[in-house]
């Protein structure tokens, strides 16, 4: 509505145009489940209805392009590679642009390589065009004399960082980018030229710091009409962390071109192979359902863990012996207070954010934290900043219901709130977050969770932090949950390993090593 009202307007007979020349002029390169190779490219319908007829459709009132960015997020194997290759081709010689440069990049040579050789492969598929151009293989180089256009494949790593006047840009696998220089400058590359085409193509990362899920979370508010951008067309496929991932309805929700380039069989055969290890079921989930995960295998058995789930309340443990963990934050991450109750293997928790960061979530689509606080599983402190002092406030109620063992408190960030609970009489100790102090809580979760002995409550942001959850293994064997490696925040599943720890250690008598007054 806001493009049509700013004077777009969809030009019917563009699209016929086009779809002749993907028939004619576009051979299908490999061999697949619904097509053979040397066939003419008829796209599947979501490829069409999705990319092709908006793009080449869409107008401006100046008869140019409406949209100049497109972002595709599909699993493998559902031909993004090859679309790029095909938008490739289109651009260097059949879109009436002078001198057009046209780049495939992606952050590794070897990347870059497939949609160029996707686009030569069609070239050399193309007698007209086969005369008309000059290949060389060698450089990743398409020169088109006749028009003055080139196509290169480039990796991220190029040094030459500017000069670029692109027509467009064929971006594959953004998730795998380690920083943003090329991709900034190359998104600015087209600027000059009237009807530029970026396009990214790629899976599921595991940063959600990175700039593809930048891009994603952008994208995804365009299509959610929570930005206003006429010129970027998002495209994203996949399951939520809420659909069976061995369900085949979820396989079909997740893959567009199911039954066209993916084989069931082969697909079925995948998802029995991601059960063997918690690495091989995030490859599954990331790769073949297009679900951000953690950067390693979780920490956890969460197959195990949501099995152990039990409904039971606050009060029927009241009076019961028990150690708490405390990780503190204040804007960002989440603050959680964790209880263990190692002679029953109970949990409880109480987590805290901010509602900028629940306005920030909802905005992003990141997560549940509108509903999670409306239901109180999350307690919502007003503007910018944790309440310290409404968080103090609330743990020492809490803990006046129960026999308070012990409480390990991370030193960052915990000076107010230490004093106040030591002022109130509570068994509360500075409990670094190091390799050394954590080894024993997570090897006994790790332990407890695999054998089915832990208890964990029903408590959705305590079990989403459990799956977020990554451990590292230093090099004298001592391991901890890692942030860094975790897709997303684990301050409870922190909380609950520092309570542990803490436990584990009175148990055992083994003294942590003495805490030297330093925050790592």
């Amino acid at each position: 509505r806001v493009a049509a009202s700013e004077g777009c307007y969809v030009d019917e007979h563009a699209p016929k145009r086009i779809l002749d020349y993907f028939r004619t002029r576009c051979s299908i390169t490999t061999d697949t489940v619904g097509a053979k190779s040397g066939d003419g490219y008829d796209p599947l319908p979501w490829q069409w209805d999705r990319i092709w007829f908006p793009l080449f459709a869409w107008r401006r009132p100046n008869g140019k392009r409406r949209f100049r960015y497109i972002y595709l997020e599909v699993p493998k194997k559902n031909g993004k590679s090859y679309m790029m290759g095909v938008l490739g081709k289109y651009c260097l010689h059949y879109d009436g642009e002078a001198n057009a440069e046209i780049y495939s990049i992606s952050p590794s040579r070897a990347q870059s390589r497939i949609s160029w050789q996707e686009g030569y492969r069609m070239m050399m598929g193309d007698w007209e065009l086969r005369e008309e151009c000059k290949p060389l293989e060698s450089q990743l180089l398409i020169r088109h004399p006749k028009s003055g256009s080139i196509w290169k494949a480039l990796a991220s790593s190029t040094d030459k960082m500017d000069g670029y006047k692109s027509h467009c840009v064929l971006f594959d696998e953004l998730h795998e980018a380690n920083n943003r220089k090329i991709f900034d400058v190359m998104r600015d590359s087209g600027l000059a030229r009237q009807q530029s085409i970026f396009m990214v193509g790629t899976t599921a990362g595991t940063n959600l710091g990175s700039v593809c899920y930048e891009q994603r979370t952008y994208a995804l508010q365009v299509a959610n009409s929570q930005l206003v951008d006429p010129t970027v067309l998002p495209v994203v496929y996949g399951a939520t962390e809420d659909d069976d991932p061995y369900d085949p309805a979820t396989w079909r929700k997740a893959n567009p071109s199911w039954g066209a380039t993916i084989d069931e069989y082969e697909f079925r055969s995948a998802a029995e192979r991601s059960k063997a290890s918690p690495k091989a079921f995030n490859e599954f989930c990331r790769l073949r359902l297009n679900i951000w995960t953690n950067a390693g295998a979780g920490a956890f058995d969460m197959t195990k863990y949501v099995e152990a789930i039990e409904n039971y309340t606050e009060e029927s443990l009241y009076g019961q012996p028990c150690y708490g963990g405390i990780d503190l934050s204040s804007t960002s991450d989440l603050t959680a207070f964790v209880l263990y109750f190692p002679q029953t293997k109970q949990v409880l928790a109480w987590c805290w954010t901010t509602s900028d960061q629940i306005k920030a979530r909802s905005m992003k689509n990141i997560q549940k934290y509108d509903e999670w606080a409306t239901n109180r599983h999350l307690r919502v402190c007003k503007g910018y900043a944790i309440d310290h002092a409404e968080v103090a406030a609330e743990i020492e109620k809490v803990c006046g219901n129960f026999k308070m063992l012990g409480i390990a408190i991370d030193p960052a960030q915990a000076g107010y709130t230490f004093k106040i609970l030591e002022k109130a009489g509570l068994p509360i100790k500075y409990f670094p977050q190091s390799a050394r102090y954590m080894n024993l809580g997570v090897k006994t979760l790790e332990e407890d969770i695999g054998n089915g002995v832990l208890r964990p409550p029903n408590h959705p942001v305590l079990t989403w932090a459990m799956k977020n959850a990554v451990s590292h293994v230093n090099k004298d064997g001592y391991q901890r949950l890692d942030k860094s490696r975790s897709a997303d925040k684990i301050d409870p599943a922190q909380a609950l390993a520092m309570a542990v720890s803490m436990e584990q250690i009175d148990k055992t008598n083994e003294e942590p090593p003495q805490w030297d007054g330093s925050v790592t």
